[in-house]
């Protein structure tokens, strides 16, 4: 079955994106940085490990592979692929907590691009993100950019989401989904999955299988009832960093964005949004329980098809 994990400039990637960590010695710096081995075969690429390996050399780029999206470079440094954040957090003590914040900074400043971008595109498919509103709503106080009630929130994200994925399968006249209870509560209890491997192993997570290569997805549409035996579901999963930052509409636009930019390349995501074969959809938002320095936590998503 198909399934994608998605990343984004403004999250630590739950798959295929290893961020580089320092820590200051007393005569040189070393980073613990995940190191990946792959297998090309012809066109295709299959990841065969990912290990941390600590070091204090400079690393120079080599020739590049792209897997799921992703792209990788070899180092002989370390023997194997990295992402480009090995390089770009190659020197300084930049720890993953400060990581995490920065980019969580830098997330209002691009939902304000993408606000302005999207009133200046003629493309119907990409959602306005509005930052900035003066009450408190749906969940989220939008004057001070924080959520306030995640009973109210998750509700109107999903409403949001379901609106979105619709608009884009009518875009190429496909037939629009519906929500389905039991998907959607599959859907729910993988996110909260994710987002735990998230917490805790966000460098060797794929976004998808536990450690014995079974889909989350998959084993919680049994334990729910959905499947009466193990398969695996059509499924888009997303992680982000600064969940509680994020209005429920903001949330669900800029997953949908992340998604519909694959519309020109094919991708994944996208495809699975527009898959006819498809009648109904669930979907599934969590925060992480871990609390960062500035107060934020990770969330992740998931939509999954039917």
């Amino acid at each position: 079955m198909k399934k994608s994990i998605l990343t984004f400039a403004t999250t630590v990637a739950v798959f295929g994106v290893g961020v580089a960590t320092t820590q200051t010695a007393a005569h040189a710096s070393s980073k613990t940085i995940s190191v990946y081995q792959f297998k090309k075969t012809g066109k295709h690429v299959k990841l065969t490990s990912a290990t941390n390996k600590s070091t204090s050399k400079h690393l120079t780029k080599g020739n590049a592979i792209t897997y799921n999206g992703t792209k990788y470079y070899y180092s002989t440094q370390v023997k194997g692929y990295v992402t480009a954040s090995a390089f770009k957090y190659a020197k300084g003590s930049t720890s993953q907590d400060a990581m995490l914040k920065k980019q969580s900074q830098k997330l209002k400043a691009q939902i304000a691009k993408a606000n302005q971008d999207s009133k200046n595109s003629h493309d119907s498919g990409v959602a306005p993100i509005n930052w900035q509103h003066d009450d408190i709503r749906n969940g989220f106080d939008y004057t001070v950019g924080q959520m306030t009630d995640w009973n109210q929130w998750l509700p109107v994200f999903k409403a949001r989401e379901l609106e979105l994925v619709n608009q884009a399968r009518s875009e190429v006249g496909v037939a629009p989904v519906t929500e389905d209870d039991k998907l959607t509560q599959v859907a729910q209890d993988t996110a909260k999955d994710d987002t735990y491997y998230f917490d805790n192993y966000w460098n060797t997570f794929d976004g998808h299988h536990n450690f014995n290569g079974q889909q989350l997805s998959g084993l919680n549409a049994v334990k729910d009832g959905l499947f009466q035996s193990y398969a695996e579901l059509n499924e888009n999963a997303a992680c982000h960093y600064g969940g509680l930052s994020m209005s429920p509409t903001d949330a669900a636009e800029i997953e949908y964005n992340g998604y519909y930019a694959e519309k020109s390349s094919h991708g994944g995501h996208y495809q699975n949004m527009v898959d006819p074969s498809v009648t109904k959809i669930g979907i599934g938002a969590s925060l992480g329980d871990k609390t960062y320095d500035d107060g934020d936590k990770n969330m992740a998503f998931v939509q999954d098809f039917m």
